[in-house]
């Protein structure tokens, strides 16, 4: 990027410096070509003076030649008048009029001194190109995944086995005693029953609080990770917008640019072939060339605003990326913190859900045991009366 800033400062120094050399080269040209002018009206003006007075001279010779033959003429007539009244005859002698014709005057040629015009051709331009660098914008990876939620493993107790069956031999007795085994069998089967039953509802409530608990401590720590997780993306988002926005703004300052640069080419190519006398146009093509330079050095430097602002957006898109890893692994750790606080949850509430079924199985097989006992004992009374 210093390199591109570098590069534009030594261009737009040199087309200046361009300029300044090519207004020197025009403003030397046309004081030349206006002394060529002047001496050349200077020269036609001489010509057409000397012209004139030869011309003037030529004419009054000859009407003093002419003047000079008629009172000649005139005189031969009078002389004549004269000898005709004498008596003698007399023949007037012939006048040999000498022929005049005005001299000829040799007018000396002449013609305008060669004057070497120089030949005025404009200086080429070397128009600077305006390329724009190529802006290469950062591979945005997409966020990582959220973070799992909080799996609560919460084991469902065992149902309690069904009491133990108590069998006691009722036929060596009668039938009012085996009636009354039968009572206190039933009595001990019963009792059993309702402890395991019991122990079975107070398991589940055990269990169904666990669970309760370890969903809100997985539901606090998703909540918490999601957060995390958005305003760390949104703010990714909004960098890599900015960056798009800036990126596409520069390409379309880079297009105007590589526009202008053409049009800068095609009117120099225009200019270089028009006739170098032809000053009206090439005016209008070197104004016009003028305009489209201040134009490009004007993209020019909007684009290094623009590649300066690309830079600074990179660079927030980066930032905005790190952030955005180190929140996510944040938001990992918290919800992993939380599986380990439900694990916990749940590992308490199944140990102490196997202790209530394991006392309450004992104390089934402990009832079932002592009416099993009772029962016999009631047998070994009805066979003895």
């Amino acid at each position: 990027m210093r390199r591109q800033k570098k590069r534009v400062a030594e261009e737009e120094a040199r087309a200046s410096s361009f300029k300044d050399k090519e207004a020197a080269a025009q403003k030397k040209a046309d004081e030349e070509f206006k002394l060529k002018m002047e001496m050349e009206k200077a020269a036609e003006k001489s010509a057409k003076a000397r012209e004139e007075k030869e011309a003037k001279e030529a004419a009054a010779a000859a009407a003093e030649a002419k003047k000079a033959a008629a009172r000649e003429a005139r005189e031969a007539k009078k002389e004549a008048a004269k000898d005709a009244g004498t008596a003698f005859s007399f023949e007037a002698p012939k006048l040999d009029v000498p022929s005049f014709s005005a001299p000829k005057l040799d007018v000396p040629s002449f013609s305008a001194p060669k004057i070497d015009v120089p030949s005025f051709s404009a200086p080429k331009i070397d128009v600077p190109s305006f390329s724009a660098p190529k802006l290469d914008v950062p591979k945005f990876e997409a966020p990582a995944p959220k973070p799992a939620a909080v799996d609560v493993p919460i084991v469902a107790p065992t149902p309690p086995p069904p009491p133990p069956s108590v069998t006691v031999d009722k036929s060596e007795v009668a039938p009012d005693a085996a009636a009354e085994i039968e009572t206190i069998l039933e009595a001990g089967r019963t009792e059993s029953a309702a402890a395991l039953k019991e122990a079975d509802s107070a398991s589940a409530e055990v269990l169904k609080a666990a669970k309760v608990e370890a969903d809100a401590i997985g539901s606090a720590a998703n909540a918490k990770a999601r957060e995390i997780d958005g305003a760390a993306e949104a703010a990714v988002s909004a960098a890599t917008t900015e960056l798009q926005s800036v990126n596409r703004e520069a390409k379309g300052v880079q297009g105007a640019i590589e526009g202008l640069n053409n049009q800068i080419a095609s009117t120099q190519a225009e200019l270089d072939s028009t006739f170098f006398l032809n000053f009206g146009k090439k005016g209008e093509l070197k104004d016009a060339i003028k305009e489209l330079k201040k134009g490009a050095a004007a993209k020019q430097k909007e684009l290094g605003k623009l590649l300066e602002k690309a830079d600074k957006a990179t660079a927030a898109v980066d930032k905005a990326q790190g952030v955005a890893a180190k929140e996510k692994e944040k938001a990992a750790k918290i919800v992993a913190d939380a599986q380990a606080a439900a694990d916990k949850v749940a590992a308490a509430a199944n140990k102490k859900s196997d202790g209530l079924l394991a006392a309450a199985q004992k104390k089934a097989d402990s009832i079932v045991k002592a009416s099993e006992k009772s029962a016999k004992a009631a047998q070994a009374a009805a066979k003895r009366g």
